[in-house]
């Protein structure tokens, strides 16, 4: 049976302080800005590391990324990094079996453009270390082979010119479970069906559909539970620009508490994500328009993509 989803519209995450996260802890969190580095549990008793920052800023972002697409295809792999100033970016996080649509200048699920403060980003995965390179974006990236890739597995960043010289942080990205779409589709009146081989319900999911808006990144976000299947209500897109679209079925491992001391804090994500680039077109889910929107059609299929650079 399929779920109704509960619908957040319109809500919006102001700047402030945000609680520390553990590992895949689903919690809203900007990608920079303040971060309070000894959570919120109310333990008076917590010793704090004077090497640690006392608060500080978000200045770093590095993710380990699975790329496919829905009923099989290429897969690859990628690392990407970013170090910059810390500037708030909100990225609004629903709760479980919720959704959200917002729009911003930049794309949440992109690094911000990097600085070259640290040196070249060294990442270390089955025994081998792979050394990250700015050339042709203005973030940090590598490719990586498939071998790299075991569920469960921790990989080690070597910064090479931080202020105490190069320092190495062990287990610092952990990768999820490898994520297996198979079908997505576009139904009039109900929304976008997206299925998958579920796991198990204590995974972080999000599911994102993005596209372009003259240079706006308009999105909906939402937060499934892992058991294999979600429907995004037609009602999210009643306003969203026609066009070229994305949708990112993202399974993640979040690290929160990865301390570059004393400039301040990063985070790390490991995903297996699974992709699908199709149109929306006017009225795509309009109940008095003509039902050409499947994503078995020629232009919506969401098997036909293999360009997994994002």
């Amino acid at each position: 049976m399929r779920r109704t989803t509960a619908l957040l519209l319109g809500a919006s995450l102001v700047g402030g302080a945000f609680a520390g996260c553990r590992t895949s802890d689903p919690d809203a969190f900007p990608r920079d800005g303040y971060v309070d580095p000894h959570g919120d549990d109310d333990d008076d008793s917590t010793e704090v590391d004077p090497n640690d920052p006392e608060g500080g800023d978000r200045i770093a972002f590095l993710d380990v990324i699975q790329h496919s697409t829905f009923g099989g295809g290429v897969v690859t792999y990628e690392a990407r990094a970013s170090f910059f100033d810390p500037e708030p970016l909100p990225v609004p996080q629903p709760g479980v079996e919720e959704c959200f649509a917002n729009g911003t200048d930049l794309d949440p699920w992109n690094p911000a453009p990097s600085s070259e403060e640290f040196g070249a980003p060294v990442i270390t995965l089955d025994g081998d270390p792979w050394e990250l390179e700015m050339f042709g974006t203005d973030y940090w990236r590598r490719s990586l082979p498939e071998r790299i890739w075991t569920d469960g597995d921790d990989a080690n960043v070597l910064l090479p010119e931080t202020e105490l010289g190069p320092v190495q942080y062990d287990d610092v990205v952990s990768l999820p479970a490898a994520l297996v779409g198979t079908s997505m589709t576009l139904e009039r009146e109900v929304g976008i069906v997206v299925e998958w081989e579920s796991d198990v319900d204590a995974n972080q999911l999000l599911l994102v559909v993005k596209g372009d808006d003259s240079g706006r990144t308009e999105y909906v976000v939402c937060a499934p539970l892992d058991d294999g299947e979600f429907v995004i209500p037609a009602s999210l897109f009643d306003n969203y620009p026609a066009g070229s679209v994305e949708l990112l079925l993202r399974r993640e491992r979040v690290n929160d508490r990865w301390v570059i001391g004393p400039q301040g804090w990063g985070r790390t994500v490991g995903v297996s994500q699974v992709r699908a680039q199709f149109l929306i077109e006017e009225g795509a889910f309009d109940p008095e328009g003509d039902d050409d929107d499947s994503a078995g059609d020629d232009d919506d299929s969401a098997g036909d993509d293999d360009d997994s650079s994002n």
